[in-house]
């Protein structure tokens, strides 16, 4: 059975030890976020995270699952009011 090096991943028949993002990536957030306030964290992830700096900071999160080829269209149309 394999092993997932980061504490936040984790693949079938492996429990991820964490729900926490890695803390890069929420320092990547933040770093954004300083830059521009008005940022929108776009999520895209099967699994549950605890985003709770994101939530207090951040005036829009965007969840979305693994979808299909048109996920790149379907994001944008959300992120620019055209649905």
């Amino acid at each position: 059975m394999g092993k997932c090096e980061p504490l936040s991943d984790g693949k079938e028949a492996i429990d991820r030890r964490s729900i926490d993002l890695q803390p890069v990536q929420e320092q990547l957030i933040k770093d954004v976020f300083e830059a521009n306030p008005r940022t929108i964290v776009v999520l895209k992830a099967s699994f549950p995270f605890a985003i709770n700096w994101v939530q207090e900071h951040v005036p829009a999160i965007v969840h979305m699952a693994h979808n299909s080829q048109e996920e790149g269209s379907a994001l944008a149309d959300v992120l620019f009011g055209r649905l």
